[in-house]
């Protein structure tokens, strides 16, 4: 009779063991899924948010050549 008990009890401990084992991939899985979702949300927020520069020099056609004449002032 004891030999079943301590077969039952080293099972159930086995089994306790894995469970947390589990759980603690579980955890890992999903906290690492987080990060890479909050990273993602990120670069995807900055590149959305991004703009270039362009002056208004940098259009064609929009200043026109133009001669400055001094007159003697």
């Amino acid at each position: 009779m004891r030999w079943i008990n301590m077969h039952i009890s080293v099972v159930v401990y086995i089994s306790i063991n894995r469970y947390i084992h589990i759980m603690k991939t579980k955890k890992h899985v999903v906290l690492s899924l987080n990060i890479l979702l909050i990273a993602l949300a990120i670069l995807l927020i900055t590149s959305c948010s991004s703009y270039t520069y362009q002056s208004n020099y940098s259009f064609s056609g929009v200043v026109e050549n133009s001669v400055i004449t001094n007159d003697g002032v």
